[in-house]
């Protein structure tokens, strides 16, 4: 999942930020991220990893107008949704094509003192840490 913000300058929460995240469940008892197919573990906060690529915030440009209309931020940070009934949006949108039995939604927390995005459209928003609780909001 990737995000374009207006600032390549995050935000810090000045209290604990409630948000919802899409995640997969793998086996009976067991959930991943799915992206980063990284292994959920409930209600402990986790810390983003450090992002691989060089190049983690490029700008988004306009060709027309040729300026930046903000900056595309993929890995190092933990991506979710604003309001919940846009995860379940992007969970129809995204994944209409595929059998998401075990497509998942639950509550997270964006610690207080994290860093954090919010993206162009007020839809996203991604942390450097975030607690995945869980609480499921809706289970396919």
């Amino acid at each position: 999942m990737c995000l374009s913000s207006k600032t390549n300058i995050p935000e810090i929460a000045k209290e604990n930020i409630v948000c919802y995240k899409i995640i997969e469940r793998f086996s009976s008892d067991e959930y991943v991220s799915p992206y980063q197919r990284d292994r959920i573990i409930f209600n402990k906060t986790i810390i983003a990893s450090k992002p691989t690529k060089k190049f983690n915030m490029m700008p988004t440009v306009d060709v027309d107008l040729k300026t930046i209309i903000g900056y595309y931020i993929g890995e190092g940070f933990i991506h979710a949704f604003i309001i919940k009934e846009n995860a379940k949006c992007s969970v129809l949108n995204h994944y209409y094509f595929l059998n998401f039995e075990g497509t998942t939604i639950v509550k997270c927390i964006i610690p207080k003192g994290s860093r954090y995005f919010i993206s162009i459209d007020n839809v996203e928003i991604c942390s450097d840490r975030m607690m995945i609780t869980d609480e499921i909001i809706y289970s396919y």
